[in-house]
């Protein structure tokens, strides 16, 4: 009898021990880092990595760390994990490459990543939609890597940019100069020209997010809105010169990629209503609008063509200037206006005043082309924003 109690008990140690050591060899080491992103998240932000299982419930492993630089990157130098799951979430201040400076409130982003793809996980504003939607699809049985693909494919059709090919979202970079960077940068940089919401952007987005994730689809007229008219206004010449003054202040070179096209087609394509429309019209009297044409338009002189800028009842201008610059002698001209010298004899320039639409009919003669700033200051709602409109016009 004491010889078999004995023998129990040394198989249970044996099936212990075999447990105990199946389990950790199961754990894995892992160095990972990444950037943080809406523009960059500052220094100091906070970063925790949350272990999840495959369900993507935590399993009550975490791991803390801090934003080290202005670029927004974070390392996590050794890391034990069971699971290929972890959840990345950073807390903290950031970069705004549409007005060119840190907002006051803090934002917080998420990202859910399998790591046994790839050591480098970065978060940004399409991990974090696409985070409630993945979730949501692997409740109803979709493995991880379908329902991620499926929540960026769907997340990319609400901007018109489907079928671009580009990788996960945890590997776009806003500074990359390849499509996958343009792709990340522009959605980042409409989402936060939520214009006319009145909300703050860590709510819009929380909107986004909760419209997005059942259908894949954002159906709330409010939020399509915001999206068309944060579109139509954004200056994405100075989304370039604000980014690439940022890094270079960090002593980094980079040269985002150009959004301009990626831009026009999801303006030309949505559906969604624009609020500001009426601001730049398509024609006045027959003459072509030269502000609504797409940038580097070359044009038929035989047409004719005018700027205008509309002030309505729901758009008022405080005030607005136009500025025409060429390096081919001026072989155009313009009516019912008086342009004045802008520090050099190749630009002019006018300005208008309060509340007045702007009308200026042009024709063009020979070959050339000519670049228009317009900066018009503008009081849709309570606050006095600025919208820069530019464009190259050629024939």
């Amino acid at each position: 009898m004491k010889t078999k109690i004995i023998f129990i008990l040394l198989l249970f140690l044996v099936i212990v021990s075999s447990c105990k050591k199946d389990y950790v060899s199961s754990e894995k080491v892992y160095r990972l880092e990444g950037h943080a992103q809406k523009g960059p998240f500052i220094s100091g932000a906070n970063v925790t990595i949350i272990e999840l299982d495959k369900n993507l419930v935590p399993t009550g492993k975490s791991y803390f760390s801090t934003i080290d630089d202005n670029a927004g990157h974070f390392t996590f130098p050794e890391v034990k994990f069971n699971s290929n799951y972890i959840q990345l979430k950073v807390e903290g201040n950031y970069y705004d490459e549409v007005l060119g400076g840190i907002p006051i409130n803090e934002i917080t982003l998420y990202s859910i990543v399998d790591i046994s793809k790839d050591s480098i996980i970065n978060v940004n504003l399409l991990t974090h939609i696409e985070q409630s939607r993945v979730q949501f699809l692997l409740d109803k049985g979709i493995s991880f890597q379908n329902a991620q693909k499926q929540a960026q494919n769907e997340l990319l059709k609400v901007f018109n940019l489907e079928d671009k090919g580009i990788g996960n979202a945890e590997q776009l970079d806003i500074t990359s100069p390849n499509l996958d960077g343009g792709v990340l940068l522009l959605i980042s940089s409409i989402i936060i020209s939520n214009y006319g919401t009145g909300l703050e952007f860590q709510e819009f987005i929380s909107n986004f997010v909760t419209d997005f994730k059942e259908d894949g689809t954002i159906d709330s007229e409010s939020i399509q809105e915001a999206l068309a008219t944060g579109a139509y206004v954004l200056d994405v010449n100075k989304i370039t010169t604000n980014l690439t003054t940022k890094y270079s202040d960090m002593g980094k070179s980079i040269k985002p990629y150009e959004i301009n096209l990626l831009l026009n087609q999801f303006l030309s394509k949505t559906k969604f209503h624009n609020r500001l429309s009426s601001l730049f019209p398509d024609t006045v009297y027959g003459a072509i609008n030269l502000l609504t044409l797409p940038d580097s338009t070359r044009i038929n002189i035989n047409l004719n063509y005018c700027i205008a800028i509309n002030s309505t009842d729901d758009f008022l201008l405080s005030n607005a200037s136009v500025f025409l610059t060429s390096d081919y002698n001026m072989n155009f001209s313009a009516s019912g206006v008086n342009w004045y010298p802008d520090g050099n004899t190749e630009r002019v320039g006018i300005d208008m005043q309060i509340n007045k639409s702007i009308i200026i009919p042009f024709s063009f003669s020979n070959s050339g082309q000519v670049f228009i700033e317009v900066q018009a200051n503008c009081m849709p709602f309570s606050p006095i924003i600025q919208y820069n409109r530019n464009r190259t016009i050629f024939w």
